[in-house]
């Protein structure tokens, strides 16, 4: 195992905190729109198929559209509310981790 300084290990743990915090704000946001892990499993193979349509179609600027992304949504509305709506506009602000 590699020694490393005092400076970059603490740079590490902090990065890793950040992460960590960020998959925490992630699961909180899916709670609101009550998004279990199969839905959001769903939702990601969903538009990775759409991305990997995208590629084969030689996606680009000019050929830009959401049509795509559209239909994913219309597809999801009945189960699924967008990010910001109202519950997220009953939120205080961002969750703060205790000191």
């Amino acid at each position: 195992m590699e020694v490393v300084g005092q400076g970059r290990r603490l740079q590490e743990e902090k990065a890793k905190d950040a992460v960590l915090e960020l998959w925490r704000c992630f699961g909180e946001a899916c709670g609101l729109q009550s998004m279990d892990f199969n839905t959001v499993k769903e939702i990601y193979i969903a538009k990775n198929r759409v991305n990997f349509e995208r590629q084969d179609l030689h996606y680009n600027e000019d050929t830009k559209t959401e049509h795509d992304n559209q239909a994913l949504r219309s597809r999801r509305a009945s189960r699924i509310e967008p990010l910001c709506s109202s519950a997220s506009k009953e939120s205080t602000g961002p969750a703060r981790r205790p000191s």
